[in-house]
């Protein structure tokens, strides 16, 4: 599988295969070209300075700027072109990394938009032609080989710099990849954490929760920030210490370039070349290490993309399905935790027909919210098969299955933009009347109706604008929007007011008359009075499924008997209450 997705990646970089060959090929004639200076110095002090013919000199100088103007050239095409493929490059494999990152998010608390900026960053060192310089390394014995045409000496010196250099720039990748590899990781966290507390902010705001996140987030920086002071020591001792070699080449080539030209072994005019075609060689090399932490960070951001998009691998080539009638069927179903330490569901198997109406009821934590979740594919069993139809879930390209299902989450999530757009799941080209439709199939046209701007009003994200019932009014309608075969609905109730959950209570009706599969997960018995089955789970297991009235009458006789913690005082023995705790203490 993972050799599939990294095929995946391939796969997008190989439809720029001829662009980026175009650019390699560039970037070997504009390195070339940088021949132009040495070899006119050389022949200015060779011919001019002799003869001192000014035709001679006239048509070097027309040669050289010929040659410096293609150079430019070059350069600026192979700038044109590694931005619009980059770009390109972005777009195309920006859908699929998005895909991948949404599916990867669903069902757990990993919610991190890292892969997009993995994308980002592998179209910034493209556009910026980073990787590009290392194709300048394999042009150094062409600057050596001019020099050793002038003196196998100053070759010599050119040769054992350049060595010298590239010892350095893999010294300072081997010893700053783990420091730097460390901190890019712990940045990735340090991001997330700081989205976090961003969307928590009214908790943090209203409880005093500053000082607190502030130590929070002291404490967990400060590995990141030594991981960074380790690896930018290193790297800037390895720039310095370079950069201390170059200079010391230079000057050596100078210096060996007048010992020879005083011995009549060179031209004046050949120290000048060697030097200018020594830091020629040398400045590839020296470039790699300053380049060489965007060349590794982009190579992560590869390594990363190709392990991530694995997911959406599962969803291609896959024979589309018919249009379900709402037959489910859970066989012995059994979903876990993302990292397998808990098991949330054991073993549910129940089964629904179209139009019935299921009520889901238990205690908190008894697996109600994964079991909503796992019915609409967000989150996988571990053992079992969800059947929609007789298809297994896992068996349908999530964008094919959504639209034949409904959802309402417990914390209702809406996407920045207007009512309209939310109701109609960001649809450009839905119908208005399927938006109104359904609005007043739950009630919330009149809701609506008396926004600022009606259907058009813009809710701000996440729906900072609307008040809770507004948002899940809203959420009711977006999860029966287009006539869906199965709506599971989690706590629809939590924030409506009577008027609202009568109209809730309408819409579950129609949907039973046409045939609409409904699972309704509440606390509140006056939403599933009208329900057909109940399924009463208790630690993720499923402790009574049947007809409403069975399993509510059974509910009963067994609160009756098994009552917990002490009778409600003025009520009858058969009444269940919940324990009493004393008060807590007041802060002084």
């Amino acid at each position: 599988m993972h050799e599939i997705s990294k095929s995946k990646v391939r796969e997008a970089l190989a439809a720029f295969r001829g662009a980026f060959l175009s650019a390699a090929v560039f970037s070997v004639f504009i390195n070339l070209l940088m021949l132009t200076v040495p070899l006119y110095l050389i022949n200015v002090f060779s011919h001019v300075f002799g003869s001192r013919s000014l035709e001679t000199l006239t048509l070097l100088t027309i040669v050289a700027g010929g040659a410096l103007l293609l150079q430019s050239s070059l350069e600026l095409i192979r700038g044109r072109l590694l931005v619009r493929v980059s770009a390109e490059l972005e777009k195309k494999l920006g859908y699929q990394t998005l895909s991948a990152t949404v599916l990867a998010s669903a069902g757990t608390n990993a919610h991190s938009a890292q892969p997009m900026r993995d994308v980002s960053e592998l179209r910034s060192v493209l556009s910026g032609g980073d990787i590009f310089r290392l194709i300048d390394i394999p042009i150094i014995p062409v600057f050596v080989g001019v020099i050793y045409l002038f003196h196998p000496v100053l070759a010599l010196i050119a040769l054992g710099g350049s060595v010298v250099l590239f010892g350095m720039a893999l010294l300072n990748e081997w010893v700053t990849r783990r420091p730097m590899g460390k901190f890019n990781e712990l940045s990735m966290k340090s991001i997330d954490r700081a989205e976090d507390f961003v969307r928590n902010a009214d908790v943090i705001r209203a409880m005093g929760m500053l000082p607190a996140i502030s130590r929070v987030w002291h404490g967990e920086n400060v590995q990141k920030f030594d991981s960074l002071i380790k690896g930018s020591d290193w790297s800037n001792r390895l720039s310095i210490i370079s950069r201390f070699i170059r200079m010391l080449l230079q000057m050596s080539m100078l210096g060996m370039g007048t010992y020879l030209y005083i011995r009549q072994e060179i031209q004046p005019g050949t120290i000048i070349a060697s030097s200018i075609l020594m830091a020629r060689a040398l400045a590839p090399v020296e470039s790699a290490i300053g380049t060489w932490k965007n060349v590794v960070s982009a190579r992560g951001a590869y390594e990363r993309l190709t392990k991530l998009l694995d997911l959406n691998e599962e969803h291609t080539n896959q024979t589309a399905l018919p249009a379900p009638e709402g037959r489910l069927a859970l066989e012995g179903v059994i979903v876990t935790t993302p990292d397998k330490s808990r098991i949330l569901l054991k073993q549910v198997t129940f089964q629904l027909q179209p139009g019935e109406l299921l009520g889901v009821i238990g205690a908190s934590g008894a697996g109600k919210t994964t079991l909503g979740k796992a019915l609409v594919g967000v989150m996988r069993p571990s053992a079992g098969a969800i059947r929609l139809d007789g298809a297994n879930l896992v068996n349908w390209n999530p964008n094919e299955l959504g639209q034949y299902l409904g959802y309402l989450p417990q914390d209702v999530q809406l996407f920045s933009g207007t009512v309209a757009e939310n109701i109609a799941r960001l649809d450009s080209q839905a119908n208005p009347r399927d938006i109104v439709d359904a609005a007043r199939r739950v009630g919330a046209h009149e809701l609506i109706l008396r926004l600022p701007e009606g259907y058009d009003t813009k809710i701000g994200e996440g729906g900072v604008a609307l008040s809770a019932g507004q948002k899940q009014h809203i959420g009711l309608a977006r999860a029966y929007y287009g006539n869906p075969a199965m709506v599971v609905l989690d706590e629809p109730n939590a924030n409506l007011d009577a008027n609202g959950e009568l109209a809730l209570m309408t819409a579950l009706d129609h949907g039973r008359e046409h045939g609409v599969t409904q699972v309704v997960i509440s606390h509140r018995p006056s939403i599933l009075q009208n329900a057909d089955k109940i399924l009463l789970l208790r630690d993720g297991a499923v402790e009574i499924f049947g007809p409403a009235a069975e399993v509510m009458a059974q509910f009963t006789q067994k609160a009756g008997t098994q009552q917990i913690g002490r009778p409600a005082e003025g009520r009858g023995s058969n009444v269940t209450s919940l324990p009493t705790y004393g008060k807590w203490p007041r802060k002084q």
